[in-house]
């Protein structure tokens, strides 16, 4: 089988932090920083490779920069942002403004394609104002900046994590684009998605690419029960259904198990938030697990091992292979993973049998996960005004949808929701999750973007690896991670706080 790119677009998210621990991001890790290099120990920028590379996994842990001494930027490091932008230098006939723009491709080649072919779009127009994007491993993206932000030598703009938006707005070092873009700009996407973006009432950033997870399943396995998945949201399978189904599975005797899941872990919360409850207080300052509601969402996590639908190794593993091999090879009979896995199932199942896609199963409410990454400006470049157009050009629904239909990602913007997109792959699946993105609860995303988000994360992690693997009890679980988590607030209090 090919190499696989799964959970790639995931490894952008949370930055700051643990990986494995953060509640949106993708791979494992701790929580300690990554500290910036001191402005005497400058990072060099990087160029941009002749191919794009291979995605790779999350960066380490990371902190926003620490600025030296050395740099003008030091005091803005210990008080809150809303920093003005430096006064804009318009580009003339006698001056070629040449701006950086720095990231990583996610989605192979059709990534790399939309993005060559919109920032040609934006370079004929405005032969004056280029924009270069430079290519990083995924890998790289987040600690790279952190350097180059610390030794002065940062992009104009670049890909960022949702879970650190607010963090480096807080320290000073991102471009504030409330006033530089026209007025109620940010109105313009999804509110799941711009939750992470607002910072004392101002926004540091703005969506460009989002996805999202659903649950793949073979047709021949669901023609044996009898039954039919859901094609529209309304008519989602609740968690009772889920569970019957999975049952059903299990006695046909052919598979070993229900289903797969690339959740690790990662994204517990969201099943909270299907209850009913929240991982924290409304006003994000105490944990909200240890309730009736968040204990039925760890008690439908605890079913999947407790009755043997899911694969235990699934809860821990790294191997990204591993969840989709399973379902190729028919150890499992559905899986939960995101839409950026289609190219890969596509490939390696062939002909073997017929698949498709439905929704997230659901409980009170239907919620989904959050991928994708936002773009953000540094608040030191000498161009803000020309950043800003390039923003408006590049998240524009024209470019939107472009973008996505060579990348396959879901669309960010709400004029694109309900409108048809020529998917490059698998057309025909790309439907429901286009469906499943409208169900993003903002109150879930501005959890995630708490300084302190990444740290919860790991508790949430490791009580429940517990719960899941060793046997410990929900009432048990949902205790400790409210004792811990109180504390970890207590001593870690958000930027706003």
């Amino acid at each position: 089988m090919r190499s696989v790119q799964s959970f790639s677009r995931r490894r952008f998210l949370v930055g700051a932090g643990a990986v494995g621990a953060s509640l949106l991001s993708a791979a494992c890790g701790g929580g300690a920083p990554t500290p910036a290099p001191t402005a005497a120990q400058p990072a060099a920028e990087p160029t941009k490779p002749a191919a794009a590379p291979a995605a790779t996994s999350a960066p380490a842990a990371t902190s926003a920069p620490a600025v030296g001494a050395a740099s003008p930027a030091a005091a803005a490091a210990t008080k809150p942002a809303a920093t003005a932008a430096p006064a804009a230098q318009p580009a003339t006939s006698g001056q070629n403004v040449h701006l950086v723009f720095i990231g990583h491709v996610a989605g192979g080649e059709g990534e790399q394609k939309a993005y060559d072919t919109a920032l040609d779009t934006w370079n004929k127009a405005h032969p004056n104002a280029t924009v270069e994007y430079q290519v990083i491993p995924d890998a790289e993206r987040i600690t790279r900046m952190t350097a180059m932000v610390a030794a002065d030598t940062a992009p104009d703009m670049w890909r960022h994590n949702f879970g650190v938006v607010r963090l480096w707005a807080s320290q000073g070092h991102l471009l504030d684009l409330t006033d530089l873009m026209p007025k109620g700009y940010d109105k313009n996407f999804l509110p799941g998605l711009m939750a992470a973006h607002y910072f004392k009432g101002r926004y540091w950033a703005l969506a460009h690419t989002t996805d999202t997870s659903a649950l793949f399943f073979r047709n021949d396995v669901l023609d044996a029960i009898g039954v039919a998945a859901p094609t529209q949201l309304k008519d989602a399978w609740t968690w009772q259904q889920f569970g019957e189904i999975c049952d059903k599975i299990l006695k046909l005797g052919k598979y070993s198990f229900a289903f797969g899941h690339n959740q690790r872990g990662r994204w517990v919360p969201q099943f909270f938030y299907s209850t009913g409850a929240k991982v924290v207080s409304d006003d994000f300052k105490k944990m909200t697990v240890n309730t009736p509601d968040g204990l039925r969402g760890l008690q439908f996590i605890k079913d999947w091992h407790d009755k043997k639908w899911v694969p235990p190794a699934h809860w821990s593993t790294t191997q990204d292979n591993v969840i989709l091999d399973d379902f190729i090879r028919g150890t499992t009979a559905m899986t939960h993973v995101g839409q950026w896995n289609i190219t890969y199932m596509d490939e390696n199942i062939g002909q073997k049998f017929k698949w498709n896609v439905t929704f997230t199963p659901h409980d009170k409410i239907q919620v989904t996960s959050l991928g994708g990454t936002p773009i953000v400006g540094w608040r030191k470049t000498k161009y803000p005004q020309q950043v800003a157009q390039f923003f408006e050009f590049f998240t524009s629904a024209e470019q939107v949808k472009q973008f996505d239909e060579m990348a396959n990602y879901m669309p960010v913007r709400n004029d694109l929701l309900d409108q048809k997109i020529n998917y490059r792959v698998r057309p025909d699946l790309m439907g429901i999750f286009q469906q499943q993105i409208k169900t993003l609860p903002p109150e879930y995303v501005a959890f995630t973007a708490r300084s302190y988000s990444a740290g919860i994360g790991t508790i949430i992690l490791e009580e429940t690896t517990k719960m899941n693997l060793s046997g410990q009890s929900v009432e048990d679980t949902a205790k400790n991670i409210d004792s811990r988590g109180n504390k970890f607030i207590q001593d870690n209090p958000d930027v706003e706080a």
